[in-house]
């Protein structure tokens, strides 16, 4: 895990108390927060019916994005993008992602969020790759 300013560990402590749940990591680009959780957890994190992602996006008024962890570089990788199915394919320093055509949209993300969450997240928490879809 990346080193975390006093704003992420706020947000870091916030986050857990909210819901209960272990998070490894976040990323917030001012429109939305990622927060990594620890493998087994997403549920807790997510709540019931969702209630945790809304207060979370309520409170902290930003998109919230959950991500479960994964010793597993292609699995972590396959987790950024749940719940779309993807292909991961890891070849020395490149990742490349792949999708159904119809899903290849939300693979991307808005802007390109996606795929610049993924580079951001895989070299926080493994190491510097290329991440393409």
């Amino acid at each position: 895990m990346a080193k975390l300013n006093n704003e992420e560990t706020k947000l870091f402590m916030f986050f857990q108390q909210a819901t209960g749940a272990a998070v490894r990591d976040l990323v917030d680009d001012g429109e939305n927060i990622a927060f990594v959780v620890a493998e087994g957890e997403m549920g807790r994190a997510i709540g019931q019916g969702g209630r945790n992602i809304g207060l979370l996006q309520k409170n902290l008024k930003k998109n919230i994005v959950m991500v479960e962890w994964s010793e597993e570089l292609e699995r972590f990788v396959a987790n950024i993008f749940f719940p779309t199915k993807v292909n991961v394919i890891v070849e020395g320093d490149s990742i490349r992602v792949s999708a159904s055509p119809e899903d290849r949209k939300y693979v991307i993300g808005r802007g390109g969020y996606k795929i610049k969450l993924a580079r951001t997240l895989v070299e926080r928490n493994f190491r510097k790759m290329d991440v393409r879809a």
